[in-house]
C-alpha cells in the first residue's frame, strides 16, 4: 500500500479508484520549454493544447463577444490541473488580459 507523501496527489480513476500521482517524477516534464505557439500537456485524465485555446479566444475577440466560454474553460482547467496553480493562473490571466 502507498500511503500519501509532500508531493502526492489523488486523481480519481474511476468512482471507487484513487491512484497516486507523484509530482515530484513528473515535475521535469510540465517544467520542460516548448514554444508558445504550441504547448500541449498530456495526462492521463486530460488533453490540454494552449493552441486552441488561442484560436478560440481570438475569434471571440474578433466577434467583439464577452462569452462564458472563458469561465467554463478555466473551470475545467482548474479541475483537471488542482496540482499545476502556477500554470492554471498563468492561462487564465492570459486569457482575461487579451479579451
Amino acid at each position: 500500500m502507498i500511503f500519501p507523501t509532500k508531493g502526492m496527489i489523488f486523481r480519481k480513476k474511476y468512482a471507487s479508484d484513487k491512484e497516486p500521482i507523484d509530482t515530484r517524477t513528473h515535475k521535469s516534464f510540465f517544467l520542460k520549454k516548448v514554444s508558445k505557439s504550441h504547448f500541449l500537456v498530456k495526462n492521463k485524465a486530460y488533453i490540454f493544447n494552449s493552441q486552441s485555446f488561442n484560436i478560440n479566444e481570438t475569434s471571440l475577440k474578433m466577434k467583439r463577444e464577452v462569452s462564458s466560454k472563458y469561465h467554463k474553460l478555466a473551470r475545467s482547467i482548474m479541475i483537471s490541473c488542482l496540482h499545476r496553480k502556477k500554470m492554471l493562473y498563468e492561462v487564465i490571466i492570459i486569457a482575461f488580459l487579451r479579451q
